[in-house]
């Protein structure tokens, strides 16, 4: 047996340590660190119970209040990586989300470097966070992480 980040695999079988029945009845395993269906693990399954790809939101982790994010963490103006975002499905994160406002919130793309929230700071700026700390920030490039 060979263990990778929350799952463990016997062979080829992975073996869940989290076994769930959505809404529709089907099957969900955490598989590192993701609620999948067990037909098609590529279909992840939120907090509503609805499914979305994993390979097309490129989202790789969850945290521990059951809200995805992804791990691409490219830099880019507000409003662009907004749309890059929305494109697949996905959003930014709200400031009371982050790792700013939350113990086991969303972390930031890097200690040292911000990332944009969704969160309204006033004017024409948005809320930026990076570690456990927070501010507005206005037109300018910053980190960018999705979640669903």
């Amino acid at each position: 047996m060979r263990c990778s980040g929350r799952a463990c695999y016997l062979n080829s079988i992975a073996l869940a340590s989290k076994i769930a029945l959505n809404t529709d009845g089907n099957l969900l395993i955490f598989i590192d660190g993701l609620f999948v269906k067990k037909t098609d693990p590529d279909q992840i399954v939120d907090t509503a119970g609805s499914y979305f790809s994993k390979m097309t939101s490129g989202i790789t982790s969850i945290t521990e209040s059951l809200i995805y994010y992804d791990n691409h963490c490219s830099s880019n103006t507000y409003d662009a990586g907004r749309n890059s975002c929305i494109t697949k499905g996905l959003r930014f994160a709200e400031l009371n989300e982050t790792t700013a406002s939350a113990i086991n919130g969303i972390p930031a793309c890097s200690s040292s470097a911000w990332t944009w929230t969704q969160t309204y700071a006033g004017g024409n700026s948005r809320f930026v966070w990076t570690g456990n700390s927070s501010g507005p920030s206005g037109p300018s490039v910053r980190n960018i992480r999705c979640v669903k």
